[in-house]
């Protein structure tokens, strides 16, 4: 079963997760419209690294866009048959990971408070997707101070599935990223449904940072994102971008 778990607590429980989205809240929000929410985003951040004045990945967050990274890639499973495998493939791919590395669970967070959901969309996997979120959302206590906590098994493939499907077709879905506890990975899924990850430092000058999360059986790294079943067509189908706050598709 997915559980939800107060924003603060998590973020504050996983170092690598919370210098990551306080670094991209303060940089990020100095584009944005000073209003309210972009107020309570900078809060955020600035709340966060307060609390972890003396962390190595405050630091990090504080002197630089990002904590210190140490290397990245684009990962995927092998080839599967269809897009409809693709999701169970990710998920397969990631618990695999999540087993070799002794990793109890994900976090799943939006990069700003209370983003979880886009706007809805008539294509039916796209639909079923924000139908399930929307679904587990009402199990939380509070939409907008909430972090998921996905273990292995039925619930990460749920969460893969929801979460292949809506970031392929809605591309207003708020910017989620992921991490293990104890673990210093940062994962995202992109449209052509690529993990994205990236190992930041958090240890101290004399601890050398992990290097080899990535370095597995279970994925490929690839050079640059792109469809990795089949039966891929030349156009997203199903990818819509909803400009009216009032439109149902």
């Amino acid at each position: 079963m997915i559980r939800w778990l107060p924003r603060d607590e998590a973020l504050d429980a996983h170092p690598s997760l919370g210098a990551h989205i306080a670094s991209l809240q303060r940089v990020m929000g100095g584009s944005r419209l000073d209003d309210a929410q972009t107020l309570a985003e900078r809060a955020e951040a600035e709340s966060w690294l307060s609390r972890h004045a003396d962390s190595p990945a405050a630091s990090a967050a504080r002197e630089a866009a990002r904590p210190r990274f140490v290397r990245g890639a684009l990962c995927r499973p092998a080839p599967v048959p269809s897009i409809q495998d693709a999701p169970d493939a990710l998920a397969a791919a990631l618990t695999a990971w999540l087993s070799r590395h002794d990793l109890p669970h994900l976090l799943c967070a939006p990069l700003w408070r209370g983003c979880w959901l886009p706007h809805p969309n008539a294509y039916p996997p796209a639909a079923d997707a924000r139908a399930w979120l929307d679904a587990q959302l009402q199990r939380a206590p509070a939409h907008a101070e909430v972090i998921a906590l996905i273990p292995p098994g039925d619930p990460l493939r749920a969460w893969c599935r929801a979460w292949f499907w809506l970031v392929r077709c809605c591309p207003d879905l708020p910017e989620l990223y992921a991490a293990a506890p104890g673990d210093p990975t940062i994962w995202t899924l992109c449209q052509h449904g690529i993990w994205h990850a990236e190992i930041f430092c958090i240890s101290t000058a004399s601890t050398t940072p992990r290097q080899d999360t990535l370095s597995a059986p279970d994925w490929s790294e690839i050079a640059s994102c792109g469809a990795w079943w089949d039966d891929d067509t030349p156009h997203m189908e199903g990818r819509r971008l909803v400009l009216d706050p009032e439109a149902t598709s």
